[in-house]
C-alpha cells in the first residue's frame, strides 16, 4: 500500500522511534542500523531495546558521527566601552532601528551596523592591508580631558 513502510513492523510505522528526529543523513543511518538489526533478530522488539538506549541519549552528524545533543558556549568575545555622542535625528533612528530588529540592545545595533560598513567598503580594505598596525596614540589622562571639557575645549 503506498506510504507505508513494508520493513517496519505495524506498531512501529505511525511514529518514529525516540532519538531518530533531526537531520534526514543521520535518520536514514539510524533507521539502516534498525533495519539490519530486524532482519538479524526474530523479535524486532528486542532489538528496538537494544537500540533504544543508544538512539536517545544521542545524536549523529551527517556522516554517521556521534554528535553532543546541547551546543557548546559561544567564545567569549572581549568588549570594550565607548562613550560618544551622536546627533538627536540619528539616535532617533537607531532606536527606530533597534525596534524594527525587535530588540532594545543598542548596542547590537551599532555593533552590526560598523561591522556591515567595514566589510562593505573596498577602499578601507584596502587601506587597512596597507596599514596593518594601529598607528599609536598619546594617551590622555581623565583629569586633562575634564579640564579641557570644562573650558570649552574637545567640542
Amino acid at each position: 500500500m503506498a506510504g507505508r513502510d513494508p520493513i517496519l513492523p505495524a506498531s512501529e510505522r505511525a511514529k518514529s522511534p525516540s532519538g531518530l528526529r533531526g537531520s534526514r543523513p543521520a535518520t536514514m543511518h539510524a533507521l539502516t542500523s534498525l533495519v539490519l538489526c530486524f532482519a538479524a533478530y526474530e523479535s524486532p522488539r528486542l532489538c528496538l531495546e537494544l537500540f533504544k538506549d543508544r538512539l536517545s541519549g544521542t545524536c549523529l552528524d551527517w556522516k554517521g558521527s556521534l554528535m553532543p545533543l546541547l551546543k557548546p558556549p559561544e567564545p567569549q568575545i572581549t568588549t570594550r566601552r565607548f562613550f560618544v555622542r551622536i546627533e538627536e535625528p540619528l539616535a532617533v533612528t537607531m532606536e527606530r532601528y533597534a525596534e524594527f530588529l525587535g530588540t532594545d540592545n543598542l548596542d547590537h545595533v551599532v555593533s552590526q551596523a560598523l561591522q556591515f560598513i567595514f566589510k562593505r567598503d573596498a577602499q578601507f580594505k584596502s587601506w587597512l592591508e596597507q596599514n596593518p598596525e594601529a598607528t599609536p596614540k598619546p594617551l590622555r589622562s581623565k583629569a586633562s580631558s575634564k579640564s579641557a571639557n570644562s573650558n570649552g575645549g574637545g567640542q
